[in-house]
């Protein structure tokens, strides 16, 4: 699939837990994208966008670059965030990543992308979603509350529809207020990186705050089924038990222990306490691909106004 894309920066902030974005001290950080327009066929625009969030993996060939492609080409910008480059993690293991770079990182990075998206004059401001894979779907999903959007968004801004693909279910919200926006959270039955019944908990929140939400989980799927990996790959550890609660203050504690994320050492603590060493498995899957862009691309007319015309496969 041939497609221009070209490395912008964005303005980005580096909190290490939640409660850091309310300090004004926090430090900034100029952090990278890759940013895919619609060819000059399709016109000037503006075009609805989609700030693309990668997974522990980074930014795959195959997945972020391949989606962002795919959608580019049929009318939508979109902007693939790299949360480790300027960080200094593009070449690390990923537990080394998911210590380093934590999910407020990844929150801060999410809402720079949508404010870079939302002042570029071939974009409509107002109907910007977001997607993401993995950790970055769990990210995904927490740009939907309205207390993260009030702690990181500037100017009021909000997406327009969030897109989530088996990211981990560990964080459920004191206060469940969303922006109104929809969520389509689609996972694998046989991934045991998440947990199912914790993503139905969490949709009954979302949809308790304001938002409507479709969850989908397909059977016969691991995880990362639009990933590479042509045979079954085993990864180490799990976080399907890990379980945490975001207090009205952004406080995060471990729901079973109570412990605090205060920050580096004591978020790994949490993290390891509830950890699941045995793993969990991802292989490729083109045929649940085929359907999940369906999804995708039923869920883009909907709620970023693209015309209601059905997108053709990313996985043909």
């Amino acid at each position: 699939m041939i497609a221009a894309f070209s490395e912008v920066e964005l303005d980005s902030r580096n909190p290490v837990v939640l409660k850091d974005i309310l300090r004004p001290e926090i430090p900034r950080i100029a952090t990278t994208a890759l940013l895919c327009l619609p060819p000059p066929a399709l016109g000037h625009g503006p075009f609805p966008g989609l700030v693309v969030c990668h997974g522990l993996g980074g930014v795959i060939k195959n997945r972020e670059l391949r989606y962002a492609a795919w959608l580019a080409a049929q009318g939508v910008a979109v902007l693939v965030v790299d949360c480790y480059a300027a960080r200094g993690m593009a070449n690390r293991l990923d537990n080394l990543r998911a210590l380093c770079v934590t999910e407020s990182m990844y929150l801060a990075d999410a809402f720079a992308g949508l404010d870079f998206l939302a002042r570029h004059e071939r974009v409509m401001a107002d109907r910007i979603g977001v997607m993401g894979f993995s950790y970055g779907g769990m990210v995904s999903v927490l740009t939907a509350y309205k207390q993260i959007q009030e702690a990181f968004a500037r100017d009021g801004q909000r997406f327009a529809g969030h897109i989530s693909f088996y990211g981990p279910t560990a964080p459920r919200f004191d206060r469940v207020e969303t922006t109104g926006a929809p969520v389509l959270v689609v996972n694998g039955v046989l991934d045991r990186n998440l947990s199912l019944q914790r993503t139905q908990e969490i949709a009954a929140d979302l949809r308790a705050g304001g938002s409507d939400v479709e969850v989908h989980a397909l059977d016969g799927a691991y995880h990362q089924w639009d990933g590479e990996d042509e045979v079954r790959k085993y990864k180490s550890p799990a976080l399907k038990h890990l379980k945490v609660r975001v207090s009205r203050d952004y406080r995060v504690r471990c729901e079973r222990w109570g412990l605090e994320m205060k920050g580096y050492v004591s978020r790994a603590a949490v993290i390891a306490c509830s950890s699941d060493l045995l793993g969990y498995n991802t292989i490729r899957n083109d045929e649940t691909r085929r359907f999940t862009d369906t999804l995708i691309a039923d869920f883009v007319a909907a709620n970023l106004k693209q015309p209601a015309q059905r997108l053709s496969s990313a996985a043909s």
